[in-house]
């Protein structure tokens, strides 16, 4: 293994670690009411691993009167294992390349 090898696996490690530290979060909130509530999500943005928050309730006025909001944020998962494949594809493609480039 070439030094440029090592490297470019060095590269993709790190790049991996930090992608687990600071993973993309989403919010999630639901509509509090006596049937089973429908759930909507969008992206949080990236945040810390330990930075994920509790549900928390809201309330809010609706033209029906007044309606119960629960939400909070957690690890897109999904997201974060299509990055680190995405990142593990491209370190081995860079680690084949350059095994013969000298």
């Amino acid at each position: 293994m070439s030094t440029n090898q090592r490297l470019c696996i060095a590269i993709g490690t790190f790049l991996i670690v930090v992608m687990g530290i600071f993973p993309p979060l989403q919010r999630q909130t639901a509509m509090v009411v006596t049937y089973a509530p429908p759930v909507f999500t969008e992206s949080a943005g990236y945040g810390f691993l330990f930075s994920t928050s509790q549900d928390s309730l809201q309330e809010i006025k609706t033209p029906s009167g007044r309606a119960l909001l629960r939400g909070g944020t957690t690890i897109d998962v999904t997201r974060l294992v299509i990055q680190w494949v995405i990142v593990a594809s491209g370190t081995g493609v860079a680690y084949l390349w350059l095994k013969n480039w000298r």
